[in-house]
């Protein structure tokens, strides 16, 4: 295989191997396809299974450097065509004076300078730029699969926050179903309760009312029975007090007329010795009660 045939087989893309290391292919998916399609003529390292491989990835490896070379000589000729300018510059002011800059006055001198100050400033913004494609490219992936793999947590933590709280949720409505029929079932028994209480109320007032009748019933047969009972007392005690009274009154009378008689002997001046044997006659038959005579009560 000549020199020619090679290099039309590798400016056709067939002879380089796939970029393994390259960071854009995971959000390209035309090179996602061209990468599975090819994978099979290479090994797990990328190396193809054909001859002239070392010709091949030494003529890619010249062609990059290649690329560089020419990108180096196009930034040394910008940034030596602005030397040159400010050294032309310069060398003006430095023989002409301030009044006039090789040919130049002093206002197009000064643009010349800001634009010279803008060159350069370019020139460090495209250098900045390569940097950034060269070494930030990878961080700037880097970055985005990271916060691809903190949204996909965070989605993740989402999703299983929404499980939980439909776990919640059916528990709160469980919890809700339960008080619900807990209450109700509170109200039947208490309804209920009221029932046998009213009933037993109910039931109570009859017996009460039915005792009360009954108690009234044998209350005035009571009272009719104390009030017979009351009379056979009074005569009882009308006859016992009528017979004491008659005893009473006897005995008052025998003793009034002794107190008479014995009034009537005082009187008449009778001794003592002569009162004697009445007084022992009368205590010898029912006992007196006054007091035995003596000398004094004669004098």
């Amino acid at each position: 295989m000549d020199s020619v045939t090679v290099d039309s087989f590798i400016d056709s893309g067939q002879g380089e191997p796939p970029d393994t290391d390259r960071n854009d292919l995971e959000g390209d998916p035309l090179a996602q396809a061209v990468a599975a399609t090819t994978a099979s003529l290479y090994t797990a390292s990328g190396v193809p299974h054909r001859s002239l491989d070392f010709v091949r990835a030494k003529v890619a490896a010249l062609r990059r450097e290649n690329e560089e070379l020419l990108d180096r000589v196009e930034e040394l000729e910008s940034t030596l065509r602005i030397v040159q300018t400010a050294q032309s510059w310069a060398i003006a002011a430095a023989t002409n004076g301030e009044g006039d800059e090789g040919g130049w006055t002093v206002e197009q001198a000064r643009k010349m300078k800001e634009v010279t100050l803008l060159l350069m400033q370019a020139k460090q913004a495209k250098e900045e730029a390569l940097n950034f494609t060269k070494a930030g490219k990878g961080q700037l992936y880097e970055k985005v699969r990271s916060l691809k793999a903190q949204l996909a947590r965070e989605r993740e933590e989402k999703l299983m926050m929404k499980q939980r709280l439909g776990k919640v949720f059916a528990q709160a409505a469980d919890i809700r179903k339960a008080n619900k029929e807990m209450k109700e079932r509170m109200a039947g028994e208490r309804a209920q309760w009221q029932r046998l209480v009213r009933r037993l109320k109910e039931s109570h007032m009859e017996n009460m009312q039915q005792l009360r009748q009954e108690i009234g019933e044998q209350s005035v047969h009571a009272v009719e029975r104390v009030r017979q009972l009351n009379q056979v007392e009074r005569k009882v005690l009308r006859s016992i007090l009528g017979y004491y009274i008659f005893q009473f009154g006897e005995r008052v009378m025998s003793e009034l007329t002794e107190l008479q008689e014995h009034l009537a002997l005082v009187r008449q001046g009778d001794s003592v010795s002569e009162l004697a044997p009445l007084v022992r006659h009368k205590e010898a038959r029912e006992g007196s009660s006054l007091p035995p005579l003596t000398t004094q009560s004669k004098a």
